[in-house]
């Protein structure tokens, strides 16, 4: 059974090294250009390189461009606020005026964060200066194609890889937490049980939010070998991961709420479909982790839902024979068995034709 420790993100110590190799040949590329150039601003140029830098691919390309057009702005900005104040004694004024309107529409923008720092050295100037604010803007845009440069060059990493690893990642933590809630509905979990599994919850959400946040900037290639939308696929682990939560309490709450007779009925379904899912999980990771077109086993899926289908019918049986706190907790029970097949069938229809429903539009 794999630990916590081998369940967390392994692609993170090759970021930073490919980051770093990307930010050297980054800065040293932005350097020669302009020198060779005889260009001045190389401050500029060498901060605009080390900053277009990001963690993949998509997110460098798209950061060179917009650092280009917020320097730009910024320095448009503060020519124009420089020709309205002129002069040494409205340098407060134009400092002001170019800072709180640079840095609205950062607020609004993120993207323009640089025009701040373009438009407050321009108007630092006492006179219009359209040479240097042209500069400004011209070594911004060498950094910015340099990193854009080293990172097409060097080590290059699609958003869509580093999603990928993400999700995987949290496919795996997310059997884990499978072997934790089926232990559960067997008896009470001891305190190091108890902390894993919060421990496993809140690694799997955070891999999860890590691998929707990278997708959402994935521009290039964001579809799956298979046809399914990485964003998509991002999209469905964290229904499956609400589900699994839902269970969790309710197994927790009402464990000791139920009948001895439905949970003896409903117990075997039960590991079955736990099982199966714990054998489906890692597979399915290993499909989108290596980009595979071939997902898990169909008769794996068929496993798992016709042991969920025969929980759901063993608990939908003698409603009459409980009391309003047995049946309660049923229902509750009942709608996270729901929940978990909705997830596991969207899953399944991603990995098998690229799209969460099915070939008849159903789940």
């Amino acid at each position: 059974m794999p630990t916590l420790e081998t369940l967390l993100p392994a692609g993170r110590y090759k970021d930073v090294l490919r980051i770093a190799l990307q930010s050297v040949a980054a800065a040293l590329l932005a350097y020669v250009v302009m020198k060779q150039l005889g260009l001045g601003q190389l401050s500029w140029a060498i901060i605009a390189a080390l900053f277009t830098i990001h963690a993949s691919l998509d997110e460098t390309l798209g950061s060179s461009f917009q650092r280009l057009v917020a320097a730009g702005l910024g320095a448009g900005l503060g020519v124009a606020v420089v020709y309205l104040f002129s002069g040494f004694e409205l340098m407060p004024l134009r400092i002001a005026l170019v800072a709180a309107i640079t840095n609205a529409l950062a607020n609004l923008e993120p993207e323009l964060d640089y025009a701040s720092a373009a438009g407050a050295v321009v108007a630092l100037q006492p006179t219009a200066d359209l040479e240097g604010a042209a500069g400004t803007a011209l070594a911004v845009g060498v950094g910015g194609v340099a990193g854009a440069i080293a990172s097409v060059t060097i080590w290059p990493e699609l958003g869509r890889h580093r999603a990928q690893r993400s999700l995987a990642t949290a496919l795996r933590q997310c059997q884990k937490l499978v072997d934790l809630t089926l232990k559960s509905a067997n008896r009470e979990l001891s305190r190091e049980e108890r902390r894993e599994r919060s421990d496993v919850q809140r690694c799997m959400l955070e891999t999860l939010e890590e691998a929707r946040s990278i997708a959402r900037s994935t521009r290039f290639r964001a579809h799956l070998a298979g046809g399914a939308d990485i964003r998509e696929m991002t999209r469905q682990a964290e229904k499956l991961w609400y589900s699994l939560i839902i269970i969790e309490r309710v197994i927790a709450r009402g464990r000791d709420q139920f009948g001895p007779e439905d949970h003896e009925a409903i117990m075997p379904h039960f590991t079955e479909a736990h099982r199966a899912l714990c054998e489906l999980l890692p597979a399915l990771a290993e499909m989108v982790g290596k980009n595979q077109t071939t997902g898990p086993d169909q008769k794996l899926w068929e496993r798992f839902h016709e042991a969920q289908r025969s929980a759901q019918d063993c608990l939908k049986d003698r409603p009459a024979e409980r009391n309003s706190i047995n049946e309660q907790s049923v229902q509750a029970l009942l709608f996270g068995l729901d929940e978990l097949r909705r997830a596991v069938s969207e899953l399944e229809n991603l990995a098998a034709c690229g799209k969460a429903d099915g070939p008849d539009g159903s789940d």
